[in-house]
């Protein structure tokens, strides 16, 4: 299973959906100005999937490309590509998860394998990580608790900090976080993170509700 989502299955009827459902911050509330009419003129481009935007939107020649053959503006197809693409988050170095085991991360990083996506991918049943460990030779809940690090890493605008709190927190995929109530996931953040021990910004409802629907919106395969 990809580690990001699939961006070929997925249409532009699905970003609309994901849009109009989202709880956009106000840079990207242009967004839903005449959106179904600015899809639909992306569709007559030959522009129907994920995909097929990503592309032809790609480097700093794609927007003025679009523009040209759509006549939609330059700047809200900019804006349109840095929203699309943050559906697919950077992977995170393993190195870089908080109290991550020294001895794990080093043989993982000989195997070849230094990033949340590769790991993910190397690592999704629990045969593949026992296996996994053994090869290595590292200890198989330290692989066990990067796996999990690695799944909870998918979810759009989750660093590494926020990843280990919610996995401190007893939330160890984005599927227990989607089937969670925000108030709940709160709770265990707040807890986890007692004394600030990861972080010393404040969380509130909005955001853990947030997180929740994005959680929903993964495809879900780890053990």
């Amino acid at each position: 299973m990809p580690y990001h989502m699939d961006f070929a299955a997925k249409t532009l009827g699905d970003l609309k959906r994901r849009l109009e459902s989202a709880d956009l911050i106000p840079s990207q509330r242009p967004l839903l100005e005449g959106l179904d009419g600015k899809l639909e003129t992306l569709r007559s481009a030959g522009i129907s999937t994920l995909e097929d935007l990503s592309r032809a939107l790609k480097g700093a020649k794609g927007p003025p490309s679009v523009a040209a053959r759509t006549g939609l503006k330059e700047s809200y197809l900019v804006l349109l590509r840095r929203t699309v693409e943050s559906f697919r988050p950077k992977p995170i170095l393993l190195a870089d998860y908080p109290e991550a085991h020294p001895g794990a991360v080093g043989a993982l990083a000989a195997a070849g394998i230094r990033t949340s996506a590769e790991l993910y991918e190397a690592a999704l049943t629990k045969k593949e990580r026992v296996a996994l460990a053994t090869k290595i030779g590292a200890p198989a809940a330290a692989i066990e608790e990067l796996a999990h690090l690695s799944d909870l890493s998918r979810l759009q605008w989750l660093g590494s900090t926020f990843a280990k709190v919610l996995l401190e927190a007893d939330f160890r995929s984005p599927a227990g976080i989607a089937a969670t109530f925000p108030q709940a996931l709160l709770d265990g953040v707040t807890r986890a993170n007692a004394g600030n021990r990861y972080y010393r910004g404040k969380i509130g409802l909005r955001d853990m509700a947030r997180l929740v629907r994005l959680a929903s919106e993964l495809d879900q395969e780890m053990e």
